[in-house]
Parts: structure tokens; C-alpha cells; sequence
């Protein structure tokens, strides 16, 4: 595949945002609410251009570290479906997945807002659970991103 479109990349995010997101992540974490963390929450929200509740916070340290939680909201917040993407671009797409690059939470999103397929990321990470894939073989990125892409005409009976 040629040089990546950058409506595919993913974007720079500012490490002092991502600092003080984290922060504040850390200070809603496991706690009920109470008008400081509600305040807090505010803030994170009007931050990150969210609009996430109290419960998204409760328990995030058992999931995953605050950092990679703010990278991901960020990442979501910034990707949407993209009408142009090719099967190529798809497939460098779940590439980049399966290599767990840096990057690999904004590609996940980025999967995910494009993917047709019901299955979503479970293409990906439960090939041998989706019937379309069930050939007893791993799939290549190119099987799944065709997969992944393919409108599905449902005929009503």
C-alpha cells in the first residue's frame, strides 16, 4: 500500500492533555459521586470534547491504566466512518492491530467505526467464532478487511 491518507493515521495528542485527562481519571476512579468529582467530571468532559458519565470511571484501574483509558477516549473522539476507505486500507488497518503497535487503541476504534461485519473486532481477535472466517486457518488481514467491508443484503421473508 502507498503512503497512508492521514484521515487513517492517528492524530498527535497533546501529552500535557493526555497528563492532565489521566489525572483526573485517576481522581474519578472508584469513587462515588460527590460535588468535587462531579465538578472534576465536568472537566474531563469539557477537556476531552466527552460527554462521559460517573460510571465510566468506576473501576478503570482493574481494566486499564488511566493513560491508555484517556488515549482511547481521545482516539474515539477523533475517528469517524470514512465513506473512501479501501479493502487495502482496511487491511493495513488490521496490520497495524495485530502488530500491537503504539497505536493499536486508535486503529481498534478506527476498525471498529468502519466495520460492517457484526463480528466487529471480534474478526480479529475470535476469528475461529465468526462463521465467515471458520476455515480452520488463521485469516489473513486481507480476508478480514474483505470480510470486515462487505455489505450484507438481508432479504426479508
Amino acid at each position: 500500500m502507498q503512503t497512508p491518507r492521514a484521515e487513517i493515521m492517528p492524530p498527535e495528542l497533546d501529552q500535557q492533555l493526555v497528563c492532565d485527562l489521566s489525572a483526573i481519571a485517576d481522581f474519578l476512579d472508584g469513587h462515588p459521586p460527590t460535588a468535587q468529582r462531579n465538578a472534576a467530571l465536568a472537566q474531563f468532559n469539557q477537556l476531552a470534547g466527552s460527554s462521559l458519565d460517573i460510571d465510566d470511571f468506576q473501576d478503570l484501574h482493574e481494566a486499564m491504566s488511566a493513560d491508555e483509558f484517556v488515549r482511547i477516549i481521545l482516539y474515539q473522539m477523533s475517528v469517524q466512518y470514512d465513506p473512501h476507505l479501501t479493502v487495502d486500507e482496511m487491511a493495513w488497518i488490521v496490520q497495524r492491530i495485530l502488530a500491537g503497535d503504539d497505536d493499536q487503541d486508535f486503529y481498534i476504534e478506527l476498525f471498529s467505526d468502519n466495520c460492517k461485519h457484526p463480528s466487529g473486532t471480534g474478526l480479529i481477535f475470535w476469528p475461529e467464532q465468526v462463521a465467515d472466517l471458520s476455515s480452520g486457518n488463521e485469516p489473513t488481514a486481507r480476508q478480514i478487511a474483505e470480510l470486515a467491508m462487505r455489505e450484507k443484503n438481508i432479504e426479508f421473508l
